[in-house]
């Protein structure tokens, strides 16, 4: 069915691929704008009428960097420490850019480059928030004092570069005029706030103990590098009038923002490299010195040279220097005071009990026989017991019986080698009662003089098992009715012809279908023929034994296994069973009749699982066919009756000739804009005299003909076709998604790859516009075989869905080891959405899980109004079904995404929906 990623800010969405490595080239990309702005200041450099073009163009580059900082700010995935760093480096570039942006928009109105402008007031703010976004980067081990110390460092040696520059550059005499002083100390500001700026960041790079700051303080050195070269080149160029100034000064500052778009489009990079920290012994203690040695000796030179000015510039810049070292050293005797005290008291101790205290999970120090000897007060939280009452005791008295042994083994081990580490899952009573389950990290810490034990690490994950548990009995029952399903029936079936193998005990299988269930749908709606079905399950499950087993195969069939039953008593209670389910039923307050037609079939000796279910089916058909509301046993003439199948399955084959088979495409929707997503390709079969035969019939005889590997080649042309055509149909539709589900004989087919490839090569269609979906019960089939063909569909840019999401028996363990793109929840969980028999936490806990995966959710089946409501009330954002749209063609479909049917649909049916812009979808 489909899949589909939405781009909101603020959303937490997975971003498409495509667009993830055009975000990563954007700094390469930048650089060579850089390179050809320096190349045509350098060739062209009197050609005046191309100055505002080439400003925009100086714009144009630096622009992507803004952008993608911002990304970076409002990623989820930017660990909580970082933020506040990246928000004000955000702003610094920020105002940064709106310099350049009023620079240049002053030059294109004075026709002139102005030399001094409104603009220089950003710039010079840029310093102060940059040196905030270093302040706040992580990890140092930095107090309010050492941040003074990084302060009066960076000070000092922006005076210190002040004083080189007035040393290195002096006014010529020709611009000694006073505006002309005022441009040049405005104009020298910026190279000697880089120099603050990379003081500051050498200083705390050689303090920094946090790997992500570490790595992201030396890419940033490497930019404001390039930033301080420029500035110096740009002040220089006001009194010495070279060309080749202009266009290197504007590559440098362009590769400057180049720089800042590397470092947050390549975040994460830098946060799984391996850097080494700087050792205490290297931190800059003699940085102050040095400069007042520097300023002492420039002092000397000016004097001797006879320059008067400077000379007192000079003594006026060492005396300032020597108070702020002065200052600096008495703020280092502070520090050493202040860490003496804290050794002596024991505050290192005192924060680590302090972090231990406030965690979310709980630790505990056991002896080797198990006493607890401390626990943290969280556990009052988690397990309803104060600490002070687990003290003293044994802990293994808390574990649940049937885990007691594995934990005392686990422990054991454990104890047996020293700073080994196990982990494990154990229930542990709860001090108001029940059991919680807590991922239980033990560590030998007995070597540890402090310690002495073995410390636990508890994480309570009930939650996550209880929603396991749940989606397994969800993969083995009937959501609707708690019966079991046709997975679980055949399970019991097998078991049971295995014992009939060793004690020759007689098996029954009764097939049951609900008479005129379809007049009940049609007419009373879709809740009335649900309760109908429910009752009657009820029904069923009254009138047969506790042993036997009860399943419901879908729609409105039944099935009952009947063991250690001879003929005659399963005759019986398929009589009974017909009788109760003839009887009327109450629904919405009328007497509501549907009947039953029941079909028997007697296990034989040597007959198969499949052979016994089928031949309960077909008596089944025939009870249909002589009337309904009958019993009818299994005889072998009325496999005759499967001629008709195979008669089915020979016009299938010719109907892949004949072009018989068609694709319809249902929309998929925005559920809160109501706007067009994409869509669903279904095949649909017109037989030239049966007329238009349903999916399910003649899909199940493909799977048995091996026809599915030619059904869904065609469906993938088709659909990619298709989806080719729609492109050109409106521009506000560029990018429909097409969502196309294969057959697990098509997912095992050698030739999957080769058919998608050239699918997409002949339709011209881009791979991130094609969704795939597999079953989930496909992918759990073979997973080592199923993840790399997913990864091979990845790899070819294409997208991947769970279809029917719940219905199967994958673990969370297993999903999160698969590269998929979007979980479809089946329609059996929307059915039942805001209904006293709906389970809509599970419905919610699976939007939260695709959530916390990063995966996108699409419900399937989206039938009333109420379902709907229910939708967008737990945040879903994608869905399709009859309520918005039906299956289309694929010329009405094109028509569709003009006419704007769907939102009319939002509308008729009196369900909310939000404004804005319309949303995207992203491979």
């Amino acid at each position: 069915m489909f899949t589909q990623q939405m781009t909101v800010l603020r959303l937490r969405v997975s971003t498409d691929a495509g667009a993830r490595r055009w975000i990563n080239r954007v700094w390469w990309l930048q650089l060579l704008g850089g390179a050809l702005y320096a190349a045509g200041n350098l060739l062209w450099p009197d050609a005046g009428g191309w100055g505002p073009l080439t400003n925009l163009w100086y714009l144009a580059v630096a622009a992507p960097t803004i952008w993608v900082v911002l990304r970076t700010t409002q990623s989820p995935t930017v660990p909580v420490s970082l933020r506040a760093s990246w928000r004000w480096l955000l702003a610094a570039l920020s105002l940064w850019f709106v310099g350049d942006l009023a620079w240049s928009a002053i030059a294109w109105w004075q026709r002139t480059p102005p030399a001094l402008s409104v603009a220089e007031v950003a710039f010079l703010a840029f310093y102060p928030l940059a040196l905030q976004a270093l302040a706040s980067l992580p990890g140092s081990d930095a107090n309010r004092v050492d941040r003074w110390r990084v302060q009066l460092d960076a000070f000092i040696a922006s005076l210190t570069a002040a004083a080189l520059f007035v040393w290195v550059w002096p006014v010529p005499a020709a611009h000694a005029g006073g505006s002309t002083w005022l441009l040049r100390l405005v104009h020298i500001a910026n190279p000697v706030g880089d120099v603050m700026l990379l003081t500051a960041l050498w200083v705390l790079h050689t303090r920094q103990t946090n790997r992500r700051s570490v790595a992201l303080m030396r890419v940033l050195m490497v930019g404001l590098s390039t930033k301080a070269l420029a500035d110096t080149l740009h002040a220089r160029a006001l009194f010495v009038d070279l060309d080749i100034l202009n266009g290197l000064t504007g590559f440098l500052w362009l590769a400057f923002y180049a720089v800042g778009t590397y470092a947050a489009s390549r975040r994460q990079q830098l946060d799984a490299d391996t850097v080494s920290v700087v050792p205490a012994a290297t931190r800059l203690h003699w940085l102050p010195y040095a400069c007042v040695i520097l300023v002492g000796g420039l002092l000397v030179n000016v004097v001797f040279a006879g320059d008067q000015t400077s000379a007192r510039i000079m003594a006026v810049t060492t005396f300032v220097l020597s108070l702020t070292v002065l200052l600096r050293q008495w703020l280092v005797g502070l520090e050493n005071r202040r860490l003496d005290r804290l050794a002596a008291a024991g505050m290192a101790e005192s924060h680590l009990a302090a972090l231990v205290r406030h965690a979310h999970d709980v630790f505990l120090v056991v002896d080797a026989d198990g006493t607890i000897r401390y626990a943290s007060p969280s556990v009052e939280q988690v397990l309803g017991m104060p600490a002070a009452r687990l003290q003293g005791q044994t802990g293994f008295g808390l574990v649940h019986p049937d885990d007691l042994d594995d934990t005392r083994h686990t422990l054991a081990r454990v104890l047996a080698n020293p700073n080994h580490s196990e982990s494990r899952v154990t229930r542990v009573q709860h001090g108001q009662g029940g059991w919680r389950h807590l991922e239980m990290v033990a560590t030998n810490r007995m070597d540890t003089a402090s310690i002495n034990g073995i410390v636990l690490n508890l994480r309570d994950v009930t939650e996550r098992r209880e929603l396991e548990g749940r989606l397994e009995w969800q993969a083995f029952h009937d959501p609707m009715t708690g019966l079991a399903n046709r997975v679980l029936f055949a399970d019991r079936v097998g078991h049971a012809l295995m014992r009939r193998q060793r004690t020759g005990s007689d098996i029954g299988v009764l097939f049951l279908d609900l008479d005129h269930f379809k007049l009940v749908n049609d007419t009373l709606g879709h809740p009335a023929g649900d309760a109908l079905l429910r009752e009657a399950a009820k029904r069923i499950t009254q009138e047969v034994r506790a042993a036997d087993t009860v399943a419901r195969l879908g729609g409105d069939e039944f099935a009952v296994l009947l063991e250690d039953a001879p003929h005659a008593q399963c005759q019986a209670t398929a009589e009974r069973l017909l009788a109760q389910l003839t009887r009327a039923y109450c629904i919405e307050g009328r007497d509501v009749f549907a009947g039953a037609s029941i079909g028997l079939a007697m296990a034989q000796p040597g007959i198969s699982l499949d052979d016994l279910v089928r031949d309960a089916d077909v008596a089944m058909y025939v009870a249909k066919s002589e009337g309904r509301g009958r019993v009818v046993s299994f005889e072998r003439q009325m496999r005759d009756q499967v001629t008709d199948r195979m008669t089915l399955e020979a016009d299938l084959r010719r109907a892949l000739e004949r072009q018989e088979l068609t694709v319809v495409y249902q929309p998929q929707v925005d559920l809160r804009t109501g706007e067009i997503l994409g869509a669903e390709a279904l095949v649909r079969w017109n037989h030239p005299t049966r007329g238009l035969i349903p999916p399910s019939r003649f899909v199940p005889i493909a799977e048995q003909a091996g026809l599915m590997v030619a059904l869904s080649r065609f469906v993938l042309r088709t659909a990619t076709r298709d989806a080719a055509q729609w492109r050109h149909v409106d521009c506000d539709y560029p990018s429909v998604h097409v969502a196309v589900n294969l057959s697990g004989r098509h997912v095992q087919d050698p030739s999957l790859l080769d058919d998608v490839r050239e699918a997409l090569d002949d339709a011209g269609l881009a791979p991130q516009l094609l969704t795939i979906e597999i079953t989930e019960s496909v992918m759990m089939h073979n997973t080592k075989s199923a993840i790399a063909v997913l990864r091979d569909l990845k790899a070819l840019g294409c997208m991947v869905a769970v279809d029917d999401f719940g219905t199967g028996y994958s673990s969370l363990s297993y999903l999160q080891q698969f590269p998929v793109d979007v979980l479809k929840i089946d329609k059996r969980f929307i059915d039942t959405l805001g209904t006293p028999e709906g389970d809509d936490a599970l419905t919610r806990a699976i939007l939260s899980l695709g959530d916390s995966l990063g995966l996108a959710t699409v419900a399937e089946g989206i039938e009333t109004p109420r379902q709907l409501a229910e939708l967008q009330r737990m945040g879903c954002l994608l869905g399709q079904g009859f309520l918005l749209a039906h299956p289309l063609p694929s010329r009405v479909f094109a028509e569709l995404l003009l006419s704007g049917t769907v939102q009319q649909a939002f509308e008729v049916n009196g369900v909310a929906v939000a404004s804005g812009a319309r949303g995207q979808l992203v491979a």
